[in-house]
């Protein structure tokens, strides 16, 4: 059937583009946690629940993932105002200069891959992506 063959199409198209960033972060000796830094540089402080939650791990897993990162010296844990039994992330200045090297090291990624298009074939993925946008809700609910 046609759809299930689109589906699972674009799902191959993510692992594919995914699997080259993770390829990129192992040349460079970085670990996958550089992938959750860059993530929470865009998102901003959180709980480690909420972390969770995107991730979609189980909360011992991200346990031991923080304490790697404040081991790391990327992130620290501060006190949440609005719940004494948790704490909010956030990067600390180290943690933020990785994020930034991360996240311009995934935008040349992507612009690669772009390059890689004819330019009418670039611009139909360019105009496809606007609309998978609108239709994928955002993490945290909001644009």
């Amino acid at each position: 059937m046609k759809q299930d063959k689109d589906a699972r199409q674009l799902r191959e198209l993510v692992y594919r583009f995914m699997a080259e960033e993770r390829d990129q972060l192992a040349e460079l000796k970085l670990r996958p946690h550089s992938r959750i830094v860059e993530m929470m540089y865009r998102y901003g402080p959180m709980t480690q629940s909420t972390l969770g939650r995107l991730l979609n791990f189980e909360k011992s897993w991200i346990s031991r993932m923080v304490d790697q990162l404040v081991e790391t010296g990327w992130v620290e844990r501060t006190p949440n105002p609005q719940d004494r039994r948790s704490n909010i992330l956030v990067l600390t200045e180290a943690g933020e200069v990785h994020a930034r090297q991360i996240g311009a090291m995934f935008d040349a990624h992507a612009r690669q891959v772009l390059d890689r298009l004819q330019d009418d074939g670039q611009s139909d993925v360019l105009r496809a992506m606007v609309h998978l946008t609108r239709v994928l809700p955002s993490p945290f609910g909001n644009a």
